[in-house]
């Protein structure tokens, strides 16, 4: 693998970056199209965490059908301090409200969200945050 380099800015030399300090590896995505429960792994090098339910990438955005489970990163690397998340939960465009249980996440100054919207058409919850001192905290709730 070829390292990624910087220019710095007091000598003009070219140095070997560091990763989290010089650069951000790109997001981690996690595409779950309908499931009863989602557990996304934890990508190396503190990338964002980004992570779709009920769509699937490739334009095919069905909604969540059913309830579900909502895990925090819990396998894969080893999460850093400051380590951003954003959830995507799409309802399915019904009137019922899917119920939304989310595990593993700490709420800080929010009501973590227990369903989803439950309108006639098809809208989004979704949450973000950031792991911290030993915890995946919630920091936003939005719908839209």
């Amino acid at each position: 693998m070829t390292d990624l380099v910087k220019r710095n800015s007091g000598t003009g030399k070219f140095e070997v970056a560091t990763l989290g300090t010089d650069y951000q590896p790109p997001a981690a995505r996690t595409y779950v199209l309908d499931a009863a429960s989602v557990s996304p792994v934890i990508p190396a090098g503190g990338a964002k965490i980004k992570v779709f339910i009920g769509m699937n990438g490739s334009g095919v955005n069905t909604g969540l059908t059913q309830d579900c489970t909502i895990n925090a990163p819990a396998t894969g690397g080893t999460p850093v301090d400051g380590q951003e998340f954003e959830y995507w939960v799409l309802d399915n465009g019904t009137s019922t409200a899917r119920v939304l249980t989310l595990v593993g996440f700490t709420a800080l100054g929010v009501v973590l969200p227990t369903t989803s919207n439950g309108a006639a058409t098809q809208k989004f919850v979704a949450f973000n945050g950031r792991y911290a001192a030993g915890a995946w905290n919630v920091l936003g709730v939005s719908y839209a």
